[in-house]
């Protein structure tokens, strides 16, 4: 009897030694391998520069610097562009005759939105759940959609149901894999994720939640892709030495009070890309005081 009492302990003892070996396995697991972070909701925008002129409207009315764009409401461009500050942290900037709605994701409708940092920006067609990364959306009057990524790393994956409100969509899910041929015209919207990493299912505040494919294209620093209206995705290309020089120097970035948060990081990328050709200076150089001649009378 007293034998059998030992060896129920020594089991009973044996099972608990490794349970706990176990957790602690998996504690040290999670720490080594810590799950993508997650982006927060956008709620609102506040409008802190405008350039060009006043033709910046939210909802239709004129606005201000310091304004906030709430969510569900449309922030657009005539003559003007304007750079906005979201409550996530990240960056927006609209270039001329541009519409962009505040939702869940920073929804451009038409012109050309810079997105830098914590914005999940998206278009018709496209969601951009990203952190950290610098890249431009631009839709055309005829609603073909192009992605250009300046820094970073983002991947694209087909939306099935394109149908679906941009209300109750919050960001999108995608897996690392497969190659171009697989998307080439398919009909349908696509969804923009932040690296070829994993990625794990981001929080949905909505029950109804965004299905994707898991055929990706994998677009780097220094790549763009168009997409048609009828959904049908061009081949991925390089951004020239004159493209990405072009989007520095232009609307997106020339006159500026503030430099980008990350120009570091894009000025790197562009080094990289291009190790001969000087990085353009997106701000404008201050103007050189000539020196003021002596005065012929001494005191």
């Amino acid at each position: 009897m007293s034998i059998k009492l030992n060896q129920s302990g020594f089991r009973s003892n044996y099972w608990q030694l490794f349970l706990t070996g176990l957790c602690f396995f998996l504690i040290l697991s999670v720490l080594h391998h810590p799950t993508p972070a997650r982006s927060a909701t956008i709620n609102q925008a506040k409008i802190t520069e405008i350039l060009d002129s006043s033709q910046v409207y939210i909802n239709g009315n004129q606005t201000r610097v310091n304004a906030i764009a709430r969510r569900g409401q449309r922030v657009s461009t005539r003559n003007a562009r304007a750079e906005l500050s979201f409550n996530t942290g990240g960056v927006g900037r609209l270039a001329h005759n541009s519409v962009l709605t505040i939702g869940q994701c920073a929804h451009l409708r038409r012109g050309t939105l810079l997105v830098n940092g914590s914005v999940n920006g998206c278009t018709n067609s496209t969601v951009a759940g990203v952190r950290g990364t610098t890249y431009v959306l631009v839709v055309d009057e005829n609603g073909q959609e192009e992605i250009q990524v300046l820094e970073g790393e983002v991947v694209l994956s087909k939306r099935i149901n394109q149908d679906i409100d941009e209300d109750k969509v919050i960001r999108g899910l995608g897996k690392k894999s497969a190659s171009v041929p697989l998307l080439g015209g398919v009909r349908g919207g696509f969804c923009l994720l932040p690296s070829c990493t994993n990625v794990v299912q981001n929080e949905l505040s909505t029950e109804e939640e965004e299905k994707l494919t898991p055929e990706t294209i994998s677009l780097s620093a220094g790549e763009k892709v168009k997409i048609r209206p009828d959904g049908e995705v061009s081949p991925v290309q390089p951004l020239t030495a004159e493209e990405f020089e072009q989007l520095l120097l232009g609307q997106l970035f020339n006159n500026f009070s503030s430099e980008l948060p990350g120009i570091s990081k894009i000025k790197q990328s562009f080094e990289n890309l291009f190790p001969n050709v000087s990085f353009p200076s997106p701000l404008p150089e201050l103007p050189i005081k000539p020196p003021v001649p002596p005065s012929p009378f001494q005191f």
